[in-house]
């Protein structure tokens, strides 16, 4: 017994040793087989609403991956010859390509046509915000499995107990309290990052999203790297957390939702809209993040303000990632 979760060390079960740790995507079964982000989101990639087509656009758009900086004019006109625009993904006309670029293109804020800047940004943004709720949704799914055999009096496989344990760490809740961890363990609506990334680094301008891929202003003040803002006075220690990549700062704001106490409106809402069949959505969501700012309520309308104006709840309902390009043939 491991924290108070049953343990299967039958021949049947997995293996400590075997285990794949999951730090991102949770892997190894709950049962058998290879569980993963793949198969979490399987019901994501069929249905009338998402055509099977334009998957090449991810490998047309590769190489801006291995490039260390990308100009912003550069990056938009090869977002638009690979027919990656925000009106074709709304219309279910194309996914959104895998492209994971580690920072925002240099030059953005230079971009003289507004529509042209803030479509470059969505653009960028967008795919690593569904990665990230992707990964957090493989997690999600696996614990939910883990529930139902926890639930139903059975034995977890030692390899799975070790992972919910893990995971528990993480989202900062006790592994035996698995009610509390499901409502942590969820996805952050994509209109609502999407607005907060928008909101909080003045749409990829500020020196903390250009020199520390921090779009959301998330404060430190431990020996960390970090910027120190302007208005920090008398306490340089307060810092705006930097990041290696946007990636990281992505995972790092979701987390950041999913565990601090100031956001705990927002779980019990999300767990809620679960409970009753829906779908969380941003907008929705967002009123309860008046503690996200200062701001308040002002806060809360300046949000709902960008992602109405921006079609952000469209853009939400639509929004899928391309799935990874199969791996060329051997010859």
């Amino acid at each position: 017994m491991l924290n108070g979760i049953l343990l299967n060390t039958s021949a049947g079960a997995v293996a400590i040793g075997a285990v794949v740790l999951a730090s991102q995507f949770g892997s190894g079964p709950i049962g058998s087989g290879v569980y993963g982000p793949d198969q979490a989101l399987a019901s994501f990639r069929s249905g009338p609403d998402q055509p099977e087509r334009n998957w090449t656009i991810t490998t047309e758009l590769a190489d801006l991956m291995e490039m260390d900086s990308v100009l912003a004019p550069f990056l938009a006109a090869r977002l638009d010859a690979s027919h990656y625009t925000l009106d074709r993904v709304i219309s279910g006309e194309s996914r959104v390509p895998r492209l994971f670029l580690p920072r925002l293109p240099e030059g953005l804020k230079d971009i003289a046509d507004t529509d042209t800047r803030k479509s470059v940004f969505l653009r960028t943004v967008l795919p690593l915000v569904l990665q990230s709720n992707r990964e957090i949704l493989a997690e999600r799914q696996r614990l939910l499995t883990a529930r139902k055999l926890i639930d139903a009096g059975k034995a977890l496989p030692v390899a799975d107990a070790i992972w919910l344990e893990q995971l528990a760490e993480k989202y900062k809740t006790p592994a035996d309290d698995l009610d509390r961890l499901v409502r942590r363990v969820d996805v952050v609506p994509v209109a609502l990052a999407l607005a907060q990334a928008v909101e909080e680094s003045g749409w990829g301008s500020s020196r903390f999203a250009r020199l520390g891929n921090a779009i959301f202003g998330q404060y430190t003040t431990l020996d960390d790297h970090g910027l120190i803002p302007k208005q920090a006075g008398d306490n340089p220690d307060f810092k705006i957390k930097a990041f290696p990549d946007l990636l990281t700062g992505i995972r790092s704001y979701m987390r950041n939702l999913n565990i601090h106490p100031a956001y705990a409106d927002l779980r019990r809402k999300r767990a809620e809209i679960r409970a009753e069949g829906g779908k969380p959505l941003g907008r929705v969501l967002a009123v309860t993040l008046t503690g996200y700012s200062e701001r308040g309520f002002d806060y809360v309308k300046t949000l709902h303000l960008i992602i109405d104006a921006n079609d952000l709840s469209d853009l939400e309902k639509k929004a899928r990632l391309a799935p990874p390009s199969a791996p060329a043939p051997v010859s």
